[in-house]
């Protein structure tokens, strides 16, 4: 059994990619736009150092959301590090989860969990007959370590 937090973010992932249209691999990372329906999101690529790999606050005004990406990070990496910041965007919102009460490491660990189900949902894996890693990884934009994870049986793993 799936806890209730984690299956929240999956089904919130399921949730954006059905109001989006999306079906079928890559997920454009326009998707980022359309998480708070009401605040523009900015991006933006800065070099940050090798242990950071984004960020997202909102504008002191509220007027917008800022999200940072790790400049030398690679194209793939950047694409799961929006994904990720998009969950702390929705849960800023109310639309994923209420922050009172949760610590930083558990929402970024339910982030990691939105991210992976949001590029790499597992009912295209299902339906991709014999999925290999390189084939994820080249289908859905995402890196090696991710398709890994999103093929590995429980499923519920995040990737980088």
């Amino acid at each position: 059994m799936v806890p209730r937090d984690l299956q929240g973010a999956i089904d919130l992932a399921a949730r954006v990619l059905d109001d989006l249209g999306i079906r079928e691999p890559p997920v454009p990372s326009s998707f980022i736009h359309f998480i708070d329906p009401a605040r523009p999101v900015h991006v933006a690529l800065e070099p940050l150092s090798r242990l950071t790999r984004g960020a997202t606050m909102l504008a002191p005004d509220g007027a917008e959301w800022r999200v940072v990406l790790n400049a030398n990070d690679r194209v793939e990496v950047r694409r799961f590090t929006l994904a990720h910041e998009a969950f702390h965007i929705a849960c800023g919102t109310g639309l994923a989860f209420r922050r009172d009460g949760m610590g930083q490491f558990y929402e970024c660990s339910l982030a990691d969990h939105f991210a992976s189900h949001l590029l790499i949902p597992r009912g295209w894996l299902v339906r991709a007959d014999r999925s290999t890693v390189s084939l994820v990884s080249r289908r859905c934009h995402v890196s090696l370590a991710s398709a890994a994870n999103a093929l590995r049986p429980s499923s519920g793993d995040k990737g980088v």
